[in-house]
């Protein structure tokens, strides 16, 4: 009867093991498959994250128009606060790319440190946009400012900086006030605007990788798609983007056929892109690329 009651309780206790070990089993399946779960969607929501920050690209691309004059203007080579003929008016499209390495991301203090300094491989791609009016304009230059007076001063806001070009001259400056049909800017020019003069307002905006404030669980400072303007405000559109890749297709002439894609940093004539294919990486290793084809007009000068 004692060996009964013994084999019974070891059969219990071998049957109470067993339990354990399935629960335990099913526990650590659980929490698997609340990880795959959570991976997934983190997967989920920074590849949404990256077609959103292509989508907010392609809308500044699509968005972008020529000039009455037919040209973008250059930043290569010039400087931000010049008045001066339209030689600074160089290149055909409303788009271009530069390097970290070039100047442009020295004069636009990209390196300078704080939220958004822009990380060492990140190409700069600079998008030339206007107002969808044309104004006509004479300026009245005083000692200290300049009046720009308008037919309509709708969508100038005071602070804002605007690039005024009328096929001659190049004027950039900030906004110190705005009244109905006229804005003052901060500096004075020696160029006298006759009376009638058609001029575009225009606005550039640079987008890049730069490194924001806060840290990753490594210790890292986490990455974000960038937007700046001209004149150095740093704005953060899309945070976990760690790499973006510009591609241009080339031609061996002007409206011929793709023959050769370069690195769009290193283009030699952007009379000569078609295309321009940009491609966002996300931080997390897992996520796939994604990619945009974007077909380009040019216009000849």
């Amino acid at each position: 009867m004692r060996q009964e009651t013994g084999n019974i309780f070891i059969g219990f206790l071998l049957a109470m093991s067993l339990s354990l070990l399935l629960l335990a089993g099913m526990y650590d399946s659980i929490v698997v498959l609340q990880r795959q779960c959570l991976q997934q969607q983190q997967k989920l929501q920074q590849t949404e994250m990256l077609n959103l920050a292509l989508k907010e690209l392609n809308n500044a691309i699509v968005s972008v128009n020529l000039s009455s004059c037919g040209n973008i203007l250059s930043l290569r080579g010039s400087e931000n606060d010049v008045t001066g003929p339209a030689s600074k008016v160089l290149l055909s499209l409303p788009i271009a790319v530069f390097s970290a390495e070039d100047a442009i991301a020295d004069a636009w203090h990209l390196h300078t440190q704080g939220s958004g300094q822009i990380s060492q491989d990140s190409p700069i791609l600079v998008i030339q946009s206007s107002l969808p009016e044309h104004f006509y304009s004479q300026n009245t230059i005083a000692s200290n400012s300049t009046e720009i007076l308008l037919n309509s001063s709708r969508g100038i806001h005071p602070g804002d900086n605007v690039i005024l070009c009328d096929c001659h001259h190049l004027l950039i400056d900030s906004v110190l006030s705005v009244h109905a049909h006229s804005v003052i800017l901060k500096m004075p020019t020696s160029y006298q605007m006759p009376v009638g003069t058609e001029v575009r307002i225009y606005q550039l905006s640079a987008y890049y990788i730069g490194q924001t404030l806060r840290l990753n669980p490594e210790g890292n400072r986490i990455t974000a798609l960038y937007r700046m303007n001209t004149f150095g405000k740093r704005e953060e559109l899309f945070p976990e983007i760690s790499h973006m890749k510009i591609v241009a297709g080339m031609t061996e002439k002007v409206g011929g056929e793709v023959t050769d894609h370069i690195l769009a940093a290193q283009v030699p004539n952007w009379d000569r892109v078609t295309n321009l294919n940009i491609i966002l990486q996300s931080a997390n290793v897992r996520v796939r690329p994604v990619s945009q084809l974007f077909l380009l007009k040019s216009k000849n000068v």
